[in-house]
């Protein structure tokens, strides 16, 4: 994971501790618009997207210190089909 970190926490980064409950969709929407992230995120995923989404999940759950609160259908990205909402 250490790979990709350093684009997670420059992303996390613009939210100055006041993360809303669906910033996991909004990390991944953030990937997806940025041709450098997206870059990145292919190249750490190798073809396991499946693994790498629930890495970046847990990842994002972890440096935000949220608790899990449900399954969400993603509206907004196209890297993934839904994410945890945290609270």
């Amino acid at each position: 994971m250490d790979e990709l970190a350093d684009v997670l926490d420059e992303i996390l980064n613009t939210y100055q501790r006041r993360w809303p409950g669906n910033i996991i969709e909004l990390v991944f929407m953030a990937i997806e618009q940025n041709p450098y992230y997206l870059k990145r995120y292919h190249e750490f995923a190798d073809g396991d997207y499946a693994t790498t989404n629930s890495m970046i999940g847990r990842y994002v759950k972890e440096f935000t210190g949220m608790k899990s609160l449900k399954e969400m259908g993603s509206r907004q990205s196209k890297l993934i089909k839904n994410y945890t909402q945290l609270a």
